[in-house]
């Protein structure tokens, strides 16, 4: 039985909030008539229901008053230009009132709005002074500083121990980012079974990012039986909270015909509503489709636009494919450097094709003089993460000892490897993994001469045992 519940009825009952610091508000400071508390709960109403123009005309005047509460709603409003013309100086002069009371909320709002500014180690004092005060939000936020490494070292342990105290408190972000942890392995033990209960807790309070990852859990088939029936429901439910990462996962259903026909005209619609989004993986996603030819016309320069604005955002999945073209002359002029500086960026991100890209680069001398240790280095870097292509051409090198130490027993591993990769179910339909026409083929059967009986067993053992531990890629 799916431990899964049907998500049309569990997730759309939670309203999201964007507020910076959202929740159960903390205790006014400031002693209040009756009517004055009634008053600020009726503007803390109207701000969480999108009414600033009420807000604005109740928080004032208890704001005039020195309300912390309203000072710290009312900052956040000039703060996002919510109802009043965006004023930063008044939103950061609100805040610091408040502060001066020792608002929690005031605290934790502050230290976003350094964040936001990149000022990150005035942000991690405010986030600590709000922690300190056990408020779930201050508490989140500076885990999320100690997840991410922002004004100090990342610190995976410390990170989690703030997001259980925030959890602890029902924070649906710190669930996520609970889960998060559990699914990546970060600071504790990969757990697919933890990660998934963490993110049905944020999702059943409406965190569709949590959606969209118990999506990706049953496409992939992680810690549970894949099932693309509920992939698709998860996805969906994110989807009609307008949450971008849902449109994205609907639209590679569609794309990939999984557990539906393949529909590239739907896939091209969901992927488009992510992309007027700014969604860096809509926008890369609709620069696939042009460069694919798959539901849009095969056109390599919109593909090159669409590609060029996800990685202006830093997408390294952007700046790789962006890179492809640049190599291939492709909807914009061939550039050797501009793909190799591409490729770079993205490859310190972790983006595997880069790494494969990188070992081309190298081993042709593009932009760079030939290079073959190097590129053997980055080969080996993306045939560890499950790239056919980079498997075939180490294979290649150690036969012929190009950049490697000659290893007939590595050559053939890798060459075996590269064999039951042909069909992978993710990689094999990915328009990156283009074969290279310029990479020279190994040769299993010169390889196999040099082995022995033993040594060939030996070698389809390690290969088969490398397939089987990276079957979820």
């Amino acid at each position: 039985m799916k431990r899964f519940f049907p998500l049309g009825l569990v997730f759309v009952t939670a309203v999201v909030s964007c507020h910076l610091a959202h929740g159960q508000p903390t205790p006014s400071l400031t002693p209040l008539t009756p009517s004055q508390a009634a008053q600020q709960m009726a503007g803390v109403r109207a701000f969480d229901n999108g009414d600033y123009r009420t807000a604005l005309g109740l928080f004032a005047p208890l704001a005039a008053i020195g309300d912390a509460r309203s000072e710290t709603d009312l900052g956040e409003m000039y703060w996002r230009g919510w109802g009043v013309t965006q004023n930063v100086s008044r939103a950061f002069a609100l805040q610091n009132a408040a502060v001066d009371q020792g608002y929690a909320k005031a605290q934790d709002n502050l230290g976003r709005m350094y964040s936001y500014q990149r000022k990150d180690v005035d942000a991690l004092r405010w986030f600590t002074l709000a922690a300190q005060q056990g408020d779930s939000f201050g508490e989140l936020d500076l885990g999320w500083t100690y997840y991410f490494g922002r004004g100090l070292p990342r610190d995976y342990g410390q990170a989690i121990h703030w997001f259980q105290l925030a959890a602890a408190q029902n924070n649906r972000d710190a669930e996520y980012y609970l889960g998060l942890a559990y699914n990546f392995g970060n600071g504790v033990m990969q757990n697919y079974a933890n990660a998934m209960s963490f993110y049905e807790l944020a999702a059943r309070q409406g965190e569709t990012r949590s959606m969209c990852q118990i999506g990706n859990l049953y496409r992939d088939g992680l810690g549970v039986t894949r099932d693309y029936g509920v992939a698709g429901q998860a996805y969906r439910a994110a989807a009609e909270q307008n949450a971008d990462c849902g449109y994205v996962g609907l639209g590679y259903l569609d794309s990939e015909g999984l557990g539906v026909p393949v529909n590239n005209a739907a896939a091209v619609a969901w992927y488009t509503l992510a992309a007027r989004d700014g969604d860096v993986d809509g926008e890369n996603d609709v620069g696939a489709m042009y460069h694919r030819g798959a539901g849009l016309p095969l056109d390599y320069a919109k593909a090159a636009y669409w590609f060029g604005l996800a990685a202006k955002q830093g997408s390294p999945t952007a700046e790789m494919n962006l890179a492809t073209l640049y190599t291939d002359g492709n909807g914009v002029p061939q550039n050797f450097v501009m793909a190799l500086r591409l490729d770079l960026e993205a490859a310190v991100q972790g983006e595997p094709h880069a790494d494969e890209q990188l070992g081309n680069i190298f081993r042709f001398g593009r932009a760079v003089p030939v290079d073959y240790p190097e590129a053997a280095k980055f080969y080996l870097l993306a045939a560890s993460q499950g790239l056919r292509q980079s498997q075939t051409a180490l294979s290649f090198m150690y036969e012929t000892g190009q950049g490697v130490k000659q290893d007939f027993f590595a050559a053939y591993t890798s060459w075996l490897i590269s064999e039951g990769l042909k069909d992978h179910p993710i990689i094999s339909d990915d328009e990156r993994c283009r074969e290279d026409s310029g990479l020279p083929a190994p040769n299993p059967q010169d390889i196999t001469a040099h082995l022995t009986a033993a040594q060939t067993a030996a070698a389809k053992q390690a290969a088969n045992a490398w397939l089987a531990a990276h079957q979820a890629l």
